[in-house]
């Protein structure tokens, strides 16, 4: 199938109609990247990189905060460990669990 070639018509057109249309096509642009960028987070998530960035905090940190909070969520609430088994105690955790309490 043979493709169109559309011409450019920036050389036909004023600095500020040129101005118009380079401003038109740059939020076009955002706006797609946006929709592609929400599509991605509704699918997967939003990545861990980006919350640590909005809150501050190194990716490694957030991710520490992120284990203790599910292993306290698994110990608490049973019915949510997805092996349904309880969850095996260890010094480690529990200490942290105790300190951030």
């Amino acid at each position: 199938m043979p493709t169109t070639r559309i011409p450019d018509i920036r050389p036909l057109l004023t600095p500020r109609q040129r101005a118009e249309l380079d401003e038109l096509i740059r939020r076009q642009w955002q706006d797609y990247c946006e929709i592609i960028a929400r599509r991605r987070i509704r699918r997967n998530g939003v990545p861990l990189r980006t919350i640590a960035q909005r809150l501050g905090v190194s990716k490694t940190h957030l991710h520490q905060l992120e284990k203790i909070a599910l292993h306290k969520l698994r110990h608490r609430h049973p019915e949510l460990n997805p092996n349904n088994q309880p969850p095996s105690p260890s010094s480690a955790w529990e200490s942290r669990i105790e300190n951030s309490e």
